[in-house]
């Protein structure tokens, strides 16, 4: 085990002294860093001021949660309807001024067919729509309790000016109201459901996709730096019947080392889950990378071919991989390493598979590199 260790090391520190590794190993998390920082300013599609002459009370409070969301609307409180409105002229899409007592406002208007907020949208859009959606979605609750209390005071008028009465509605309405928990967004493909929507930045979505890329790509110039040592007669000294699996283990250190670089710019960008996952995804993931490398070199056997041909095998791989768009074409799919990695992260499924692609790489391993 000593020697192994050994072994890696010296192995790794040789890959280092070549620039094109350090650069590679340095960019990863350069990137998914930079990346953060930019989802972190604004990923919103909308921009829309909040307004109210209130100091406290409903409106208040739905503008401060309103302004804490982090989703594809930007909302802003603004403390000047002046300030507002000029910013509606240059910068905001839309402008809703609440009044100073909403409930008051939803009870007193509730059958008389009056406005209760005002919108005033800088441009006729059918994006605006999300935003009014989100307008309704806050004020049904309120309106939906409002209904509520007018119905059963008309239906039973002696509860109007019970206080016990009351507050015995409000606590049957509070145990049966219906919240937005009924209601679970999640992705949807053949092996069923892999994983809940979440607000992550959609500038951080294809992360995951590109990081899987860059380790593929890391992989092959393993490879292909390795048939550079092989016909220098770097290797000469090793015996031809191991060969085949020292090829595969000198292409699995070096990945494995990309792969923990990889494995913290998946935290440092704020992509990353429960650790044994990523970990698990990740080193069954390198492993099929290590076969597949090698597989491909020695097809090849030619390191000029090879590496011409490395940019048209991440492009597949990337119009194969749902890291953009979902092809759903699993017969196509199966064949790239990219695939199985991110199904892996998502669902059990998608690791057997990940376990059954390795199955498939191994024999192929076997027949096709001789060294």
């Amino acid at each position: 085990m000593r020697k192994i260790f050994t072994w890696y090391y010296l192995l790794n520190k040789r890959t280092l002294k070549n620039y094109s590794y350090i650069v590679l190993f340095l960019l990863l998390p350069l990137l998914a860093f930079s990346l953060k920082i930019i989802s972190l300013r604004d990923s919103s599609v909308l921009k829309v001021g909040l307004y109210t002459d209130a100091n406290s009370g409903l409106s208040k409070d739905i503008i401060k949660e309103l302004s804490k969301e982090d989703s594809i609307i930007n909302f802003i409180e603004y403390q000047d309807e002046e300030r507002a409105y000029e910013d509606l002229q240059v910068k905001l899409d839309a402008l809703w001024i609440l009044p100073d007592d909403l409930a008051e406002a939803i009870n007193n208007n509730l059958y008389k067919k009056k406005h209760v907020v005002k919108v005033i949208e800088a441009r006729k859009s059918s994006i605006l729509g999300i935003s009014r959606e989100k307008l309704f979605a806050k004020l049904y609750p309120y309106i939906s309790k409002a209904l509520y209390k007018k119905y059963m005071e008309e239906k039973f008028p002696y509860l109007k000016d019970d206080k016990e009465g009351e507050e015995e509605l409000d606590a049957y309405y509070e145990a049966r109201k219906i919240d937005d928990d009924i209601i679970e967004f999640v992705s949807l493909d053949k092996d069923g459901y892999i994983e809940k929507k979440t607000d992550k930045s959609f500038i951080l979505s294809p992360l995951r996709g590109f990081l899987a890329i860059w380790l593929f790509l890391v992989a092959m110039i393993s490879a292909m730096f390795y048939k550079k040592d092989i016909d220098a007669g770097l290797w000469v000294w090793i015996d031809r019947r191991l060969k085949s699996a020292f090829s595969f283990l000198y292409i699995l250190a070096i990945t494995s080392t990309a792969a923990l670089i990889m494995l913290v710019a998946i935290y440092v960008s704020g992509l990353g889950i429960a650790l044994y996952k990523e970990v698990m995804s990740l080193f069954f993931y390198v492993i099929a990378l290590a076969l597949v490398s090698n597989i491909l070199r020695a097809i090849f056997n030619n390191i000029y071919i090879y590496s011409a041909f490395i940019p048209v095998i991440l492009i597949v791989s990337v119009i194969l991989s749902p890291i953009f768009i979902d092809l759903s074409r699993p017969l196509l799919q199966c064949t790239v390493p990219v695939y199985h990695y991110i199904n892996s992260i998502h669902t059990l499924s998608g690791l057997y598979k990940m376990f059954a692609y390795i199955g498939i790489l191994v024999p192929l391993h076997l027949i096709l590199v001789r060294s």
